[in-house]
C-alpha cells in the first residue's frame, strides 16, 4: 500500500470545505473591524492612502 487515502474525491472536497470557513471568518473579522474599529479603521485607511499614493508617484517617475 502507498499510504494515500483510499477516497482521494473526499479528502478534496474537505480541503475547498475548509478553505470556505477561512474565508468566511477573515472577511467576519473585516466587518467586525469595520463595524466596531472605532479610529484604528480610519488611520488603517489613512495609511493605505498614503502608501498607495506614495508607490503610484513612484510609478510615475520611473516611466520619465
Amino acid at each position: 500500500m502507498t499510504g494515500r487515502s483510499a477516497c482521494p474525491h473526499h479528502a478534496r472536497h474537505r480541503q475547498r470545505g475548509g478553505a470556505a470557513v477561512e474565508y468566511v471568518v477573515v472577511v467576519g473579522a473585516l466587518l467586525a473591524m469595520l463595524a466596531f474599529g472605532g479610529p484604528a479603521i480610519s488611520q488603517l485607511l489613512k495609511a493605505l492612502h498614503d502608501a498607495w499614493t506614495s508607490f503610484l508617484h513612484a510609478l510615475s517617475i520611473s516611466w520619465i
